[in-house]
């Protein structure tokens, strides 16, 4: 499972150790890589989508990871978008009045929401 997080450049270093510290913390495999000039951060889990255990783990990690890249006033994606994982982290992550104009201009672009229907944004 590829994220797609960005967090502002003096925090990469900061944002790279808590990945590995949650790798080790939760046992799941991680490769990291990204366009540090940016700040996109592309962690890379390794993980057997069928063990439950596994995915359960992931989950936890995923959490931290959100909850921390936050934090450090990162967002929680740079260029895939905000999907069912990172759902409940969206009010945290992004300032009212800019979510509440995303969904008057999807309103205005998808008025019989037929486009990623279901979503939030």
């Amino acid at each position: 499972i590829t994220e797609d997080i960005v967090v502002p450049r003096n925090q990469i270093i900061n944002f790279v150790k808590k990945i590995k510290e949650l790798s080790k913390k939760y046992d799941i495999q991680v490769l990291i890589m990204g366009h540090i000039g940016d700040g996109n951060i592309h962690p890379h889990f390794l993980l057997d989508l069928d063990n439950n255990r596994e995915k359960l783990r992931h989950e936890k990690l995923r959490n931290e990871l959100y909850a921390f890249a936050i934090s450090i006033n990162g967002i929680l994606s740079g260029e895939h978008g905000i999907g069912k994982a990172k759902k409940k982290f969206l009010n945290d992550s992004l300032d009212k009045n800019a979510l509440n104009i995303m969904k008057k201009i999807k309103n205005l672009l998808d008025e019989k929401d037929i486009l990623n229907t279901g979503k939030t944004i």
